[in-house]
Order: structure tokens, then sequence, then C-alpha cells
């Protein structure tokens, strides 16, 4: 079918490729992924490539690629919602798949997952997102190559997946080590030699690595049921290899929620274990306080009595008057010490 200028989108389409089965794939200008929605609508798939388009869902013209290419209103809603978490669910001979990724975008956080989502039909995937994402764009650099990239329009959705969930490893893994770090330096009693302000920078370091794994489980939990939802689908629009590798990317993202909850359940133990040596190290100080001031109680008490100002005072004419003062009071000292220590107070 042939396609004018002037009925083709000219926004929205970051790129477009059509599948070859073999792991590579042809890129689409929007006029030729024009033609072929138009083909597909009209039902000419006989022998016709899987395709996938991904597109900018930021981008006004976004809206008339989807209409091309026959999405449900309420599929195409929630691909172009603000705010979603991670799902699958059918919509009419579709599904619309929610996912999130690694944010490596300069000046915004890694533990802001950004979402990419996607509308799956035979023979043709959607996919879109508000930012660049790597894990797209390592899919179409594969794909331009010739070969490692997805074989089919269900394959999109389960490389996506696969690359999504791999970036994610080394992030948990960051975040095990941050833990590791400050639980040796709490049980080591790390809190006896550091300073207040050492101290305060440790406990905000675990506070924040508390929220930051938060954060992450805010979203890996639902991808994990998402992506399980996904591989027990019956009847499938994923082929057997497709079902395996989502069970494989569900089972990785599984025992990462399991590493996130333990380094949560770590965080806390660590921060009682850093409060228990700073109320140690305070109790000790006060005790040493509470030590001295018991010693200088009773001299305070004798000096400030000899320096009344009133006649009678022993030893206000004899020149060896203090110095006897001071032998009774070292004398004094001396029995205190004696007796705390038999005491067991020092």
């Amino acid at each position: 079918m042939s396609t004018t200028d002037s009925d083709v989108p000219t926004r929205g389409l970051v790129h477009a490729f059509a599948l070859d089965g073999r792991g590579g794939g042809r890129p689409l200008s929007p006029a030729q992924t024009a033609a072929a929605l138009r083909d597909r609508s009209a039902g000419q798939t006989v022998d016709a490539p899987d395709l996938w388009l991904h597109v900018d869902r930021m981008d006004p013209g976004v809206q008339d690629w989807l209409n091309l290419a026959g999405v449900p209103p309420h599929a195409a809603e929630a691909l172009l919602a603000e705010e979603t978490r991670p799902r699958a669910d059918r919509f009419a001979d579709g599904l619309v798949v929610n996912l999130r990724g690694l944010n490596v975008n300069p000046g915004m956080e890694a533990s802001d997952l950004i979402s990419v989502r996607a509308w799956t039909v035979a023979g043709m995937t959607i996919t879109t997102r508000r930012y660049p994402l790597r894990s797209t764009r390592e899919m179409a650099e594969a794909l331009t190559a010739g070969s490692g990239g997805p074989r089919d329009s269900g394959g999109v959705i389960a490389d996506l997946a696969d690359r999504l969930v791999g970036r994610l490893r080394p992030e948990v893994d960051r975040l095990e080590d941050l833990i590791d770090d400050l639980e040796d330096e709490a049980l080591a009693g790390a809190a006896d030699a550091r300073p207040r302000e050492g101290i305060r920078k440790a406990r905000a370091a675990l506070a924040e690595l508390r929220r930051e794994t938060i954060a992450f489980r805010r979203y890996m939990a639902p991808q994990r049921e998402a992506l399980m939802r996904l591989a027990g689908l019956d009847p499938s629009p994923f082929g057997h290899v497709d079902r395996l590798e989502l069970r494989e990317t569900a089972d990785q993202l599984t025992r990462m929620v399991e590493d996130l909850d333990a380094i949560r359940e770590r965080t806390l133990l660590a921060q009682g274990e850093w409060e228990a040596r700073i109320a140690e190290r305070t109790d000790r100080t006060v005790y040493l306080l509470t030590i001295l001031s018991s010693v200088m109680l009773p001299l305070g008490f004798i000096t400030g009595l000899l320096g009344v100002n009133v006649a009678g005072i022993p030893g206000a004419d004899d020149p060896a008057a203090f110095l006897l003062l001071c032998l009774a009071l070292g004398l004094l000292v001396a029995v205190q010490f004696v007796l705390y220590r038999r005491l067991r107070w020092i």
C-alpha cells in the first residue's frame, strides 16, 4: 500500500525495525513504518516481518503512531500515563507491559527507576519511553548489527526485560558492599574512635542506604510479579524460548528483591549497633564525670568551709597551714581512690 508524505506522522518515532527472525533487523524510516502499519491494518500480514516501534511518549505526535498501529484507547491511555507501577495486563487481543529500568541519565538518581511501557500483539510490539534508556538503545544496535537482538515481537519484551533486570544487579551489589562496610565499622567499635562528625556521617550513610534500598524495592517487587505473570500466560503470545527467558529473568529479580530485603534488615541492625556504641560511649563519659564529681565534692566542701570570711579559721596565722591542708586533701583523695577500687567503681 502506498503512503504519501502527508499521511506519515512526522514526530514521536525514536526508531522502528522489521525483525528478520534471526536476531537482526532492518531499520525503517517513518514512511516505511507507516506503510507497514497500514498493511497490518489491511490484513496484509502474510510473510510480513514482525515489527518493533520505539516511540517518545512525551512527544505530541506519539498519539498519531498509536492510532496508526491500532492500539485500543484504554491500552494507549496506559502507555501514556504519567505514573505507573510495573504491570502486565491483557487488553483486547494484546498485552500492556510496564517495566522499570536503571536511570543513568545525567542529573538523576539511579534509584529513581525510569519507566518503559510496551504494547504487544501478534507480529508487533510498540515500546514507549520518556527518558532515553540504554537497554532499548543496545537492542537497536544489536538489531542493526544483525545478531544478538530479539527474533520476534514477543522476544522484544523478553529481551528488554532481561536487559533491564541485568543492569539492576550491579546496583544491588553496590548496596550490599556499602552495608558490609558500615556493619564492619559498627561491629569493630569504630564509634569509639570516630569523632562526633564522623559518627553523624556514618548514621547519615545508613539512612541514605535504607532510602535507596526502599526506592529500588518499590518497583522491583511488582516488576517480579509482572514478569512471572507474563511467563505464565496461557495462551501465551511468547515462544518457548521467550517464556524460559522471562522465567529466568523473574528468578533473577526474585533473588535481588530478597537481597534488598536483607539489606534493609541489616541497615536497621547496623543502626542499632551504632546507637548502642554511641550510648555506651556516652555512658562511660557520664560515669567518668560522676566519679570526678564525687572526688571533688568533699574537697570543694573542705576548701569552701576554710575559705569563709569569719574569725576563728584554724591555721589562719600558721605559715605551714596551707601545706598541711594540701597534704590532708591528697590523703583524702588517696582514701577515696582505695575505697572506689574496693567497690569496683573504677
